[in-house]
C-alpha cells in the first residue's frame, strides 16, 4: 500500500458524504414475542423511514408493508412506537398519519384502530393476557405548540379509547404487572423535567380502569419503572446522587436501594427525552440483567436479586442506551448497542452455565466501504476546568486522533481539531462509532468529544453543575478542553474549531462570542441564539427547561398544572423581576455578544424545527454587525426539523462541513 504525505485536513477518505447519507441505517427498539421467542425491531433507512423487521429461525424479513413507517411525535421526540400483543399481533403508530394501527406479522395485514387526527400515541403496553387492551400515552394538540397529555386504554375490539389518568402535564411508562392485576406509570408537572420531578404511581387494575391509585413515597425524578417477575416494582432515581436502581417489594410501602457494592456512582438510566427507555429487566425471579453508564461508557451486568451480588458480562459494547434490551428466555436476551469499532447493531446473547456467554449479531448498521482499520477509536480524557468560575474541578470527554491508512501528515505538524458538543444539554456523548465524526478523522482532523458540565453518566453533582449556569459552565468547559489539548501538544492551537447541534449548537455560538480569541471557526446546527425566544417558542416538553438551567429552578412542585405555572409566570413577569429576567436571558444569548465574533461560523437549520425554531439562526445572523457579517454563513434545509433526517440533507450538510473546515482549519 502506498502511503501519501499530505497536510492534515486534506486527506481523501473512503467515507464519502453520499455513502454516509444514502447507505447508513439505524436499528432501534427490539421486542420479543414471549411465546415464540421471535424478535421484532425497527430498522430505519437513509430517509429515516422505520420498518418493523421480524427475526426468526436465523432469518430477518420486513414485516411491515412499504406504505407504512413507524414513528410518533409524543413529547416532540417520540419513542415507544410499537409493542407486541399476547396474540402475537403488533400495535404501532404510523409516522405519517399518527394513526394507531394493528399489524398481523404473518400476513403483513394492517388494520387502522384509531385515526390520529392531530393526536399522537406512544409507550404502548399491552395487557399480558387479554389482547383486547393496550395502555398508551396520548398527546392531543391544544394550540401554540402545546398539547394535553393523558394516559389512555385502547380497546382494540371496539376501536376506541378511555382515559386512565389525566390532570398532570406529562405521563410516561404505563406498565401492567405480569398477571395484569396492577399497573404503574410516572407523571410530572411543569416546571420540572422528568429527571427532576417525575413521581411513580401504582394502582390496582379493576374493570379496565385504575383503582386505589397511590404514589410511591420518598422518591422523585423517576425513570424506567418496570415490574419484576417476582412481583417487585423496580425503578431508577438519583436520590443517592446517581441514577440508581430501586426496588419496591410486594406488600411493602417503601422502596429499597438495590445496593451494588462498588457501583454507587454509576447510572442505570439517563435523562429521558424519548419514551420507552429499556436498559434493564429481570431474567427470572432471582436474576436481573442491567446496563449502567459511568464516565460515558456502558457496561452490562448480571445481578443476583437475592444477595445483590453481580458480575460483569463483559459484552463487547460500550454504548447501550434508551430502548435497547429485552428478555428472550430465562438464559438469553436481545440487545442493541455499538462499540469503538462497530456501529449500532442488534445482538442475541445466550448465557452459559459456566458463567460465560455467546453473542451473535442479528442485524448491523456498519458501512462495509469504511473498513474498521480506518476507524479512530475515542480515548477518554479528563482535564482541569481552568476556565470555570472557581478554577476548580474536572471535566470529561474523549479524544480521537486523525486516522487514514492511505495518508500521513507532514513532519513536525500538529493536527487541526474540532471540539464536538452534544445536544441536550442533559445528555452525554459515548465513545462508540459515530460515522459523522469518522468522516472528519479520516480526512485528517482530530476530534475532541466534550461531555461538559451538565452531562449525564457522571453523577448528579456533575449534572447539576449546569443548573442555573447554562451558557456559562458548559462554555467554560469547552475552553478548558481546548487549553488541555493545546498544553499537551495534541493539536495545533491556531486551528481549533467547535461544533454541535441543538444545545451543542447553542454552546458553539456562546463559546465563539464569549472566547472569540480561542476559535478558528465553528458550526452550529439548530443552535439557540436568543434564549428568551427559545423559552417562548419551543415545544411543550422543554417549555420550562430554561427555568432549571438558566434560573436554577424553583424546586419540585408536583401536582401543579400548566395553568397554575402560567399564573406564577405572570407574577414573575411584572416590574423589576421581569426586567432582571430579561437581562439574564440576554446575558445567556449569543445575539447580545455577536459583536465579539472574530472567526467564521456556519449556521445549519431546518425550516420546520419546533424545538429550536428557524428564526433563531436568522436572529444570530442579523445580530452580527454589518462589518463582520461576512463571517457568517446561514443555510436552511427545507422540510427538515430538529436535526436532519433525509439523505439529501445529510449529504449536503456533510459536504458543507467538509468545505467549512477546510476553509477555517487547513493551512493554505
Amino acid at each position: 500500500m502506498h502511503v501519501h504525505q499530505s497536510p492534515y485536513g486534506t486527506w481523501d477518505s473512503p467515507l464519502s458524504a453520499r455513502a454516509l447519507a444514502e447507505q447508513n441505517i439505524s436499528i432501534k427498539a427490539v421486542r420479543v414475542n414471549k411465546k415464540t421467542q421471535t424478535l421484532y425491531y425497527l430498522r430505519g433507512d437513509c430517509n429515516s423511514r422505520f420498518s418493523i423487521f421480524e427475526y426468526a429461525y436465523g432469518q430477518s424479513r420486513n414485516a411491515l408493508p412499504t406504505e407504512y413507517s413507524v414513528g410518533n411525535t409524543v413529547n416532540g421526540y417520540g419513542g415507544g412506537t410499537f409493542a407486541i400483543l399476547c396474540s402475537g399481533n403488533l400495535i404501532f403508530c404510523d409516522a405519517e398519519t399518527q394513526d394507531v394501527c394493528l399489524l398481523a406479522p404473518r400476513t403483513r395485514k394492517v388494520e387502522r384502530l384509531l385515526l390520529g387526527c392531530g393526536n399522537s400515541y406512544a409507550d404502548f403496553d399491552p395487557h399480558p393476557h387479554n389482547p383486547r387492551y393496550v395502555l398508551a400515552v396520548k398527546d392531543q394538540p391544544m394550540g401554540d405548540g402545546m398539547t394535553a397529555t393523558t394516559l389512555v386504554l385502547i380497546d382494540i375490539e371496539r376501536k376506541r379509547e378511555t382515559v386512565v389518568a389525566t390532570g398532570s402535564d406529562f405521563y410516561t411508562h404505563p406498565r401492567f404487572n405480569p398477571d395484569g392485576a396492577q399497573i404503574c406509570w410516572i407523571q410530572w408537572d411543569f416546571p420540572d423535567m422528568p429527571w427532576t420531578g417525575a413521581v411513580l404511581c401504582r394502582a390496582k387494575w379493576r374493570d379496565s380502569a385504575a383503582a386505589d391509585v397511590t404514589i410511591v413515597p420518598g422518591h422523585c425524578g423517576i425513570s424506567q419503572p418496570r415490574w419484576g417477575l417476582d412481583g417487585s416494582l423496580f425503578f431508577v432515581c438519583d436520590a443517592e446522587g446517581a441514577f440508581q436502581l430501586h426496588r419496591l417489594r410486594p406488600g411493602r410501602e417503601f422502596a429499597e436501594l438495590v445496593r451494588l457494592k462498588g457501583l454507587e456512582e454509576v447510572e442505570f438510566a439517563a435523562a429521558e427525552f424519548w419514551l420507552g427507555s429499556y436498559t434493564y429487566f429481570t431474567l427470572n425471579a432471582h436474576t436481573m440483567i442491567a446496563t449502567y453508564a459511568h464516565n460515558g461508557i456502558s457496561t452490562t451486568i448480571l445481578i443476583d436479586l437475592d444477595t445483590y451480588a453481580y458480575v460483569d458480562l463483559q459484552l463487547p459494547l460500550n454504548d447501550i442506551s434508551y430502548d435497547a434490551m429485552r428478555r428472550v428466555t430465562c438464559s438469553s436476551f436481545a440487545v442493541i448497542g455499538s462499540s469503538r469499532t462497530h456501529s449500532e447493531a442488534l445482538y442475541s446473547v445466550c448465557l452459559r452455565p459456566d458463567g460465560g456467554h455467546t453473542i451473535h449479531c442479528i442485524s448491523s448498521s456498519d458501512l462495509h466501504q469504511f473498513p474498521t482499520t480506518f476507524i479512530s477509536k475515542p480515548e477518554p480524557i479528563t482535564f482541569p476546568r481552568v476556565y470555570s468560575k472557581d478554577n476548580t474541578g474536572l471535566s470529561h470527554g474523549f479524544f480521537m486522533i486523525p486516522k487514514n491508512l492511505n495518508f500521513r501528515p507532514h513532519s513536525c505538524t500538529l493536527p487541526p481539531c474540532i471540539i464536538f458538543c452534544h445536544g441536550g444539554p442533559t445528555k452525554n456523548a459515548r465513545p462508540s462509532v459515530n460515522l459523522e465524526l469518522q468522516f472528519l478523522t479520516s480526512r485528517g482532523y482530530a476530534v475532541a468529544i466534550l461531555n461538559y458540565a451538565g452531562s449525564t453518566s457522571y453523577g448528579r453533582e456533575y449534572r447539576e453543575r449546569l443548573t442555573g449556569q447554562w451558557g456559562v459552565e458548559d462554555v467554560n468547559d469547552a475552553a478548558s478542553c481546548r487549553a488541555y489539548l493545546v498544553q499537551h501538544g495534541l493539536v495545533d492551537e491556531y486551528r481549533v474549531g467547535i461544533m454541535g447541534g441543538s444545545a451543542g449548537g447553542y454552546l458553539t455560538l456562546q463559546a465563539m462570542c464569549t472566547y472569540p480569541e480561542l476559535w478558528a471557526g465553528g458550526i452550529s446546527v439548530c443552535g439557540i441564539a436568543d434564549m428568551e425566544k427559545f423559552a417562548r417558542t419551543t415545544h411543550k416538553f422543554e417549555k420550562c427547561y430554561d427555568d432549571l438551567l438558566i434560573f436554577g429552578g424553583v424546586g419540585t412542585r408536583s401536582g401543579q398544572s400548566l395553568l397554575e405555572v402560567g399564573k406564577d409566570m405572570e407574577g414573575v413577569e411584572s416590574g423589576k423581576e421581569s426586567a432582571n429576567k430579561h437581562e439574564v436571558y440576554l446575558a445567556r444569548s449569543s445575539i447580545d455578544m455577536a459583536r465579539n465574533l472574530t472567526a467564521p461560523v456556519l449556521l445549519l437549520q431546518g425550516t420546520e424545527d419546533n424545538v429550536v425554531v428557524a428564526e433563531q439562526a436568522t436572529c444570530f445572523y442579523n445580530s452580527v454587525p454589518l462589518k463582520r457579517r461576512h463571517l457568517v454563513e446561514k443555510v436552511e434545509f427545507s422540510g427538515e426539523g430538529h436535526g436532519f433526517h433525509l439523505a439529501s440533507s445529510i449529504e449536503k450538510s456533510l459536504e458543507l462541513q467538509e468545505w467549512w473546515w477546510r476553509k477555517c482549519l487547513v493551512k493554505g
